[in-house]
């Protein structure tokens, strides 16, 4: 089982509801466990090491259980062989990608038009001028440590 989807199993609905409002989350209904955990598991700027924070040590322990690794030690030392063990899980399963002529994915190779030499960079390279400031304010062009 997934470590994020395990941590969000183990909590009960005051455990959700504390971790949804303090990540300032909205449009998510308070009184569904269900849809508290299938937001909570959707937003991508949580991240498990952050879930565990908010679980006691005899919670972690289950969340051990459920992924199948040793529960033994303390708080701490749970929560850091669960985040070695979930590393080491995906570098397993991610790949290289490599794509191959019957891959299915159709690539084109660029045009002579569509290519960038140096000169054409280099010519590009020419400072804009910035509009003049409205009445009143004026354009500071360089900053000094007074």
């Amino acid at each position: 089982m997934k470590l994020k989807k395990a941590i969000l199993s183990i909590l009960n609905r005051d455990g959700l509801r504390y971790i949804v409002d303090d990540f300032e989350m909205d449009g998510v209904d308070r009184r569904s466990v269900k849809e508290m955990r299938s937001a909570l598991s959707r937003s991508r700027k949580i991240k498990p090491d952050l879930l565990l924070d908010y679980l006691y040590e005899s919670q972690i322990k289950e969340v051990c259980e459920l992924c199948g690794l040793p529960s033994k030690g303390r708080r701490k030392q749970i929560i850091k062989q669960l985040l070695r063990e979930t590393e080491k899980k995906s570098k397993r399963t991610k790949a290289p990608q490599t794509i191959s002529k019957n891959s299915g994915i159709n690539v084109k190779p660029l045009k002579e038009e569509d290519k960038v030499s140096k000169d054409d960079s280099q010519r590009n390279t020419k400072p804009m001028r910035l509009p003049d400031p409205p009445a009143g304010m004026f354009r500071i062009n360089k900053t000094e440590l007074v």
